[in-house]
């Protein structure tokens, strides 16, 4: 027997992205549960990642409400098994965060704030995931026209992107291997940088 969540199941939905998600989902739970029953506790770390994963599929659907449901189980799961300090929590908070801006953008920002004291503590002020976290939460409070919110966390993240690329202000090597674009916004095809230095402008020109 297979001892872990992410070989047949995570297979089984990974090619059912356009139309069929609800019964991969199905089939998933169907799985789960009995991957729980044989496997118990050990099994939880990857039936979060999966949940995890099919929180993002549903949202590239714009099944909005199933991708927060499923976001929010991941949460659960991570922090019963991992701690609410955990890497892992935060990546889903922070997910969860982007997808309530479309959604319930009065909440996003607690949940975007928790995700970025999380990767705060964990990995420094200035890694490229907290760059991440600050973008996202700037662009949030500029979109809910808090400018004198969102403009010290936009520059903050462009400091950290502009220290990772040793002063060249390209967004660097690092810093695209770290931040991945998905945890801003799937929707967006430019670079982090770009992203970061034109919400700088729009700010600076209201």
């Amino acid at each position: 027997m297979n001892g872990g969540c992410d070989g047949g199941v995570g297979n089984s939905f990974v090619g059912r992205t356009q139309g069929r998600l609800e019964e991969a989902e199905r089939m998933f739970r169907r799985a789960l549960v009995a991957r729980q029953a044989a496997l118990g506790s050990r099994c939880t770390r990857e039936v979060a990642e999966c949940l995890h994963n099919m929180a993002l599929l549903a949202k590239q659907q714009q099944r909005f409400k199933d991708a927060e449901r499923m976001y929010r189980e991941a949460i659960d799961i991570r922090v019963a098994v991992l701690g609410d300090q955990h890497l892992d929590v935060a990546l889903s908070l922070h997910n969860l965060g982007v997808l309530q801006k479309k959604t319930d953008a009065a909440h996003a920002a607690a949940t975007l704030q928790r995700a970025l004291r999380i990767r705060e503590s964990a990995l420094g002020a200035d890694h490229p995931e907290v760059a991440t976290s600050c973008t996202s939460l700037g662009l949030l409070h500029s979109q809910l026209g808090e400018h004198a919110a969102a403009e010290p966390l936009l520059r903050r993240a462009l400091d950290i992107v502009d220290n990772w690329s040793g002063g060249k202000g390209a967004g660097g090597r690092c810093v695209r291997v770290c931040v991945r674009m998905d945890e801003i916004d799937e929707t967006e095809p430019r670079s982090f940088l770009m992203i970061i230095t034109s919400a700088l402008q729009n700010l600076l020109t209201k």
